[in-house]
């Protein structure tokens, strides 16, 4: 017992001191891992790989100056902020700090702000420097003089003179408005009060070459001159100083501090170095192009920003999803077969190089050797019901050990005289152990291989069923919910379930091995095997089976262990990290995540966290409350499309830059079509595609694997220019309208020929009727003055003779040869007004009108009507001639053919035109007279109809035999000569001043 105790004590010193100097090694080599670094390109969005500084807001937001314009970051992509209007040089391209949540800086002599919407300029000029003197006041170096900037209450910014010492180099603020001022020849700090000294240098000026503040006012500094102060400097917030130890040949280029006080330095060799808690730690790993880094900046969460000539850097502080653990590197404890956490919430290694347990409050104890026994590698772990811890060893030792809280003791096994090493142990759902066996003399032959062992009360028995199974080496165990037993074996995966057997044959062969097995609480059952390159199988609950492979998003194909944890997501191991199924899609966390090796065996989930085993570099823990898994961010440029053909072209920006846009993995889908393979592809040309509508559907895969349902793009492909409805519809239309004016042009020709006929054939009746009317006529003047005139000349002229041959005729004689000359007189003058009065012409169309109504009514006895309205009307002479003929010509024909008794002529306006209506009460006209020419030697009403239609005027007839009739002319408005306003104004009237009515 002595031993014993003394052998605990000292293995718990050992242990102890073994985990402090496996602390410390750690916390150095911590900084090597790859998935410390990101870099931001243009490719990111930032409008040039030159960057000059990047700096973090208020609220978190990165912002970086660039060669070609000022950039922030969204958590996805960066975003120029429109610069166009300015130029900036690298004279001095390093921000200042946000006043009132608006970036300060300056350039080009003059300060500006930037917000996400713009850039404006402050108006003023000739500025050598301008820093944050409190969230309302800035202080800015303007013509070699210091001054306050603020802007007062109507945003008008205002300038005071500050009361610095123009000599003066301002390096920036601390809390509570002190100022770090550089007086040439000493440091101080500036405030309300007197001087507070830092450093001083008695013979001459301090030189700085860089200077970072936090925002407790620490400063970190590298002096250059003099030389007994050359070297790093770390100022506190009250004024202390000291020097900062530094080892490496040259000083360091560039330097930052953290608002935590976390120091970090750019050495000469490009590495990044970190100070904190008294000692340096180097991050090993590097990008190249930090060589030509202009700046660093620690972020609000303590990261590094490192502004270089390609690119924008950012190197993470610390691993927030993975905690890594490991000893050094020869130490065999690195490969961890087995982990189980037990009730005590201590967590159990099983490694190569012994059991080790982590116990809750940190202390770590390795066990290699019980009794002086080597229990070496220790393959599988696991805990019992009452707590109990047991292990076991597929090659180091044969039967397992179990410890009860105090002590190990061995617990043999024997299976036909010998003793079989023990692969794994395993628990059942009421919590049994089952033990996996495998020959000791590491045989692969069924035969020589022991099968199953269990638990029964204080003895491990064998299983009596184990010689039922297609091979004894077994490598797995568990138990469904419904009760059966699985078993993976060299020969495949077998089920017993109700005294029955049933085997798989996995990955398609009768003997292909499963070294891992496990069953959600629904019933399937997953399995994989490392010694193929097979993938993950599936049993559904109706004996289907499939596989899932790095097709489906698997890591590897290679499965060391599989686990399903109390919420059914299914986790694996393999050669290339550790894989996650949930929501029907795989996830992988790897050496990219900050896993420190993706070689691994076991996995145990428990909670948020989840342990796992590596083969070479010991062993991890996830915290998934700290996993983000945002998926990318897919951005679809607006496709190009034409008559067939679209070009689509799309970015992937990852979370925080986990994965470089070009490495982000991106498939596609048009319409609801298959999906395209995952790929690198970021355009795609579609040919030949049918005029429509169509949706292209994008989907990114994040660093873990996680995608969502993506971002859609709608786009039309139009029809051909010549199918288009805008092209279409016009050309149709063309076509239609010349169809249609070359079948108007038809038409209208052949109304025009037929007008044009149809006016022959009236000019030549009218030639005809002229001629007729022209010879009755003379026929009719021709008998006139032979019965009238020429037989009264001729008696005068018989009278005149006898009068030669007597004496003077008496008065008698005379009177009767002057009456008779007053016949002829009289005859001339009536033939005269038949034929058209040679005044009419000179008298306006009413007055005309009113003279053939006083002539009628002279010459007939009748007594006529009349109303006429806008009395100086005048048209054209032939028209005005015609009208006065056709007004006569009816009149006449009422009262000698109709023979009326009432008889009514009217001029009336209308709303286009004149209107001559004459109106009778007598017998009518029979339709003979209306239709054709008369006969009689009158004006005919054919004839008026159609001399009138030659200039445009229609003639309206309504007669019936015995009822009288109505006799309208219409004479438009364009027929009037010009001048006649008076008709115009007349219209306007109901009763023109002008009309006479009778």
């Amino acid at each position: 017992m002595r031993f014993e105790a003394s052998y605990r004590f000292s293995l718990i010193v050992a242990v102890f001191c073994a985990a402090i100097m496996f602390r410390v090694h750690a916390q150095e080599v911590a900084h090597s891992e790859s998935w410390r670094w990101v870099r931001f390109t243009n490719a990111s969005g930032l409008p040039s790989n030159v960057v000059y500084d990047v700096m973090d807001g208020p609220d978190g937001t990165p912002w970086a100056w660039t060669e070609k314009g000022i950039a922030w970051y969204d958590g996805f992509q960066w975003h120029c902020v429109d610069s166009t209007e300015y130029l900036f040089h690298r004279d001095y391209s390093r921000f200042s700090g946000f006043y009132r949540s608006r970036l300060v800086f300056r350039s080009n002599d003059r300060i500006y702000t930037a917000s996400r919407t713009g850039i404006q300029s402050l108006p003023f000029t000739s500025c050598s420097g301008v820093w944050i003197l409190s969230p309302d006041t800035l202080l800015s170096r303007i013509e070699n003089h210091y001054h306050y900037l603020y802007a007062d209450t109507t945003g008008r910014w205002v300038s005071e003179p500050a009361p610095l010492d123009p000599d003066w180099e301002v390096y920036g603020y601390a809390h509570d408005h002190f100022l770090l001022v550089n007086a040439l020849d000493h440091l101080f700090l500036l405030a309300n009060g007197p001087r507070s000294p830092i450093l001083t240098n008695a013979s001459g000026n301090i030189r700085i070459f860089f200077m970072d503040r936090n925002v407790s006012g620490q400063s970190v500094a590298r002096i250059d001159f003099p030389q007994e102060m050359r070297g790093l400097w770390f100022l506190d917030e009250e004024g202390h100083s000291r020097r900062l130890p530094w080892n490496h040949l040259h000083l360091p280029q560039r330097g930052a501090i953290s608002n935590s006080g976390r120091i970090a330095v750019l050495a000469e060799d490009n590495t990044i170095h970190y100070y904190e808690l008294g000692r340096w730690t180097v991050v090993n790993s590097k990008p190249h192009s930090l060589q030509s880094a202009s700046s660093i900046r620690f972020s609000n969460d303590g990261d590094l920003w490192i502004a270089a000539s390609e690119g924008a850097y950012l190197c993470r502080a610390e691993n927030r999803m993975w905690e890594n653990a490991s000893w050094e590197a020869t130490d065999s404890r690195n490969r961890v077969n087995d982990i189980v956490k037990a009730q005590d919430y201590s967590v159990w290694l099983a490694t190569s190089g012994g059991i080790v347990q982590h116990t809750p409050d940190g202390l770590e104890r390795t066990v290699s050797r019980i009794r002086g026994k080597a229990v070496l590698p220790v393959t599988g772990v696991v805990e019992d019901r009452a707590g109990n811890i047991w292990i076991s060893s597929g090659s180091g030792f044969t039967g397992v050990y179990k410890w009860n809280g105090s002590t190990w003791r061995h617990v043999p096994i024997v299976y036909e005289g010998t003793e079989p090493f023990i692969h794994r142990i395993y628990t059942d759902r009421s919590g049994d152990l089952w033990f996996a066996g495998h020959s000791a003399a590491g045989s692969n032959r069924t035969e020589k291989n022991p099968g199953v062992f269990r638990l029964e009360g204080k003895n491990i028995v064998h299983w009596e069923m184990s010689g039922s199974l297609p091979h004894k080496r077994v490598y797995a165990f568990a138990e469904a919910p419904d009760g059966s037993y699985w078993f993976g074996t060299y020969a495949g995966i077998s089920r017993y379930r109700g005294g029955a057997w049933t085997h798989f044959h996995s990955y398609g062969e009768t003997r292909s091995p499963v070294t891992t097995i496990a069953i959600d609480t629904t019933g399937i059952v997953y399995f994989g095997t490392y010694l193929y390159s097979r993938g993950l199988g599936i049993i559904e609950t109706n004996d289907s089976l499939y596989y899932h492979t790095t097709n489906n998003g698997l890591p590897n194909d290679d499965i060391w262990e599989v686990e399903v944890d109390p919420l059914n997501r299914v986790w694996v191991t393999t050669a290339r990290g550790l894989g996650l199924f949930q929501n029907g899609s795989w996830l992988t966390f790897d050496e990219r995540s900050g896993l420190n090796s993706s070689s691994l065996w076991p996995v145990m989930a428990a909670g948020d966290s989840v342990f796992v085993g590596t083969w070479s570099s010991g062993w991890a823990v996830l915290d998934l409350s700290k996993v983000k898994m945002l998926p990318p961010r897919i951005v679809i440029n607006t496709p190009a499309v034409e008559p067939g053909r679209a070009a689509i072209s799309w970015a992937a920006y990852a979370s925080w830059g986990e994965l470089a846009p070009e490495e982000i993995l991106t498939r596609y889908r048009i319409n609801d079509e298959e999906w395209s393979p995952w790929s690198q592809q970021r355009s795609l040309v579609l040919e030949d595609i049918e005029a429509g509508y169509y949706t292209i559907q994008v989907q990114a895969k994040g660093k873990f694997g996680q995608y969502d349902k993506g971002t859609t793009q709608t786009f039309t492909i139009p029809l051909p220019p010549l199918l288009r409805w805008y092209i279409l519809g016009p050309l149709v239309l063309l076509v239609l309208g010349i169809v249609t004016a070359w079948g108007l042009y038809l038409y209208r020709r052949r109304v025009y020929v037929k007008e044009l006929e149809d006016r022959q054939e009236r000019l030549k009746a009218l030639a005809e009727q002229l001629v007729d009317t022209e010879e009755r006529e003379r026929r009719q003047m021709a008998h006139f003055l032979h019965d009238s005139i020429g037989q009264t000349l001729s008696l005068v002229y018989m009278k005149l003779h006898r009068w030669q041959k007597k004496a003077a005729p008496g008065d008698g004689t005379i009177d009767g040869v002057r009456t008779m000359l007053d016949q002829v007189i009289h005859n001339t003058h009536t033939l005269t007004f038949d034929l058209c009065p040679p005044f009419i012409q000179d008298l306006t169309l009413g007055k005309a009108l009113e003279w053939v109504v006083e002539w009628v009514e002279k010459q007939h006895g009748n007594v006529i009507g009349y109303s006429i309205e806008c009395e100086s009307l005048r048209v054209n002479k032939e028209l005005h001639v015609l009208l006065f003929m056709a007004a006569r010509e009816l009149l006449v024909n009422a009262v000698k053919h109709a023979e009326a008794s009432a008889i009514h002529l009217n001029l009336d306006t209308e709303a286009d035109g004149i209107v001559i209506q004459v109106v009778d009460d007598g017998c009518g006209f029979p339709q003979s007279v209306m239709d054709g020419p008369q006969e009689n030697g009158g004006f005919g009403l054919h004839n008026m109809r159609t001399r009138f239609s030659d200039f445009g005027v229609s003639m309206k007839i309504v007669s019936e035999p015995g009822k009288g009739s109505i006799v309208s002319i219409y004479v438009p408005e364009a027929l009037f000569l010009a001048g006649d306003d008076e008709l115009k104004d007349e219209k306007q009237l109901t009763v023109p001043p002008n009309s006479e009515k009778r």
